[in-house]
């Protein structure tokens, strides 16, 4: 069995492609899942670090496969499993953050409260990509309540996450504004939005005013979010996903602001899936390694989505 292990905490070299033999057995509310492919997310490493072993204690036993996002077929389910059956194709989340085993692995151990069945004409590469990303934009929309005739400015536009939340949001009837590279403005464009503003704008958010809803995608804590939260209507709603905005100073400027924990649940992954199958949802993947060369996957910089193969 292949796999790519964090093997110690640190900044680099810390990850090791590895074979060893045996499955693991699923327990109550798992399955094992054989996985055909996963994609790399903002999240992993961080994991790799050590950064969150204190708040999340799973996260720091050695050596433990890394990787999250996951596509392939059910092996076994484990007890209490429902909706789920040997053979089904499946994509989801199994990084250990949420009780799973890794998804760079030839097998993994994944909740299945997180893994939901996969119509067949979504690729590999597609179905790796969209876990998490998808899931997080969903669920922002969700606590945004993004609806028809709603103004929404997505930052981070051109990454996994915003891209995905200015498709969801432009088809929901939304007008959407979006902050990316100049690189990436007319891949923005073709999403949905309405216009796209040069996030390297040192002032870019005294351009933009009276938006209904603001989601912060970007991946890196947002020093300024007091100065995006200035681009909201009075009422307006916030969520970020790297940043905690003080919710009560929003409330005194007259808006509310929260930071969002994706949960990938079956339902929203379905959601996801079902989007995508019928062509409205779609990510960027940038480049695919086998995981004979997942190590420098995960320190990939590319435009897009990474994913790996197995």
């Amino acid at each position: 069995m292949a796999s790519i292990q964090i093997v110690r905490f640190a900044d680099q070299d810390q990850f090791e492609f590895s074979h060893h033999t045996g499955e693991a057995i699923p327990g109550p509310g798992q399955v094992l899942v054989r996985v055909e492919a996963g994609s790399v997310n903002p999240i992993d490493p961080i994991v790799a670090t050590g950064a969150l072993a204190h708040a999340a204690p799973a996260t720091a036993s050695l050596p433990a496969v890394t990787g999250g996002d996951f596509v392939g077929t059910v092996v076994t389910l484990g007890p209490d499993v429902e909706g789920l059956r040997v053979g089904d194709r499946v994509f989801g989340q199994a990084g250990v953050l949420v009780g799973g085993s890794g998804s760079f692995s030839t097998f993994a151990l994944a909740p299945a409260g997180f893994t939901a069945p996969l119509p067949e004409d979504i690729s590999d590469e597609q179905a790796a990509s969209l876990p998490l990303a998808g899931t997080s934009a969903l669920q922002a929309l969700e606590a945004l309540n993004v609806a028809h005739g709603d103004s929404l400015l997505v930052v981070g536009g051109g990454g996994a996450v915003g891209s995905l939340a200015v498709q969801l949001a432009a088809s929901r009837g939304a007008t959407v504004v979006a902050t990316a590279s100049p690189e990436d403005a007319e891949y923005v464009r073709s999403l949905g939005a309405s216009d796209v503003l040069d996030h390297h704008e040192a002032t870019w958010e005294e351009r933009v005013k009276d938006f209904d809803a603001l989601l912060d995608a970007s991946n890196v804590h947002q020093p300024r979010w007091r100065a995006l939260l200035s681009t909201l209507k009075r009422g307006g709603r916030a969520i970020f996903l790297s940043s905690k905005p003080d919710a009560a100073e929003a409330r005194a400027a007259g808006v509310s602001a929260q930071s969002q924990l994706t949960e990938p649940t079956r339902e929203r992954l379905t959601a996801v899936a079902t989007e995508a199958a019928a062509g409205r949802l779609a990510v960027r993947v940038g480049e695919v390694f086998d995981i004979e060369d997942g190590v420098e996957a995960l320190t990939a910089r590319v435009r897009g989505k990474v994913v790996v193969t197995l």
